[in-house]
């Protein structure tokens, strides 16, 4: 099986009842800036699958050496570790802080997550262009729980 004919099943895993996504557009000082970004608010306890899609090269203009980690309110870093945003080309699957295609950390693992948003953090300087497609799969583990797209504002 290829790449990609593996990512399409996994997104249509039936063990995650609901999809989400939300497209960071990192010419957008929304998106951009050196801060937390929210991707998703989750309220209530649910289970969580992210797969964040390169659509665009990241860039940046100001110098120095960007970085990106995905992760929770309280650990920005807990999925995915700082990474140099130039390093995230278009159409890779953002798996590793190399920019290889390795699996990293928890990111084909699932998360319970309770009542804590999801998001990336920036650091160092802003990066300029480019843009990221996360794909949320999840799981309501409770009555009432739910995942909603973020606005890019603080985490």
């Amino acid at each position: 099986m290829d790449f990609k004919a593996a990512l399409l099943e996994l997104i249509q895993h039936p063990g995650y009842t609901n999809r989400l996504i939300v497209t960071a557009d990192f010419t957008s000082g929304t998106w951009n800036t050196v801060d937390t970004h929210e991707l998703f608010t989750i309220t209530g306890a649910v289970k969580i699958l992210v797969l964040p899609i390169v659509t665009g090269t990241l860039t940046e203009s100001v110098g120095g050496d960007p970085t990106i980690c995905l992760g929770f309110a309280t650990e920005t870093d807990d999925i995915l570790p700082d990474t140099v945003g130039t390093v995230l080309d278009v159409d890779m699957l953002w798996l590793a802080n190399s920019g290889d295609y390795h699996i990293a950390g928890n990111l084909f693992t699932y998360d319970i997550v309770n009542d804590e948003d999801l998001g990336y953090e920036i650091k160092v300087g802003a990066l300029d262009g480019g843009s990221i497609m996360f794909i949320c799969l999840w799981t309501a583990l409770e009555e009432g729980a739910i995942v909603e797209a973020g606005l890019g504002g603080v985490l």
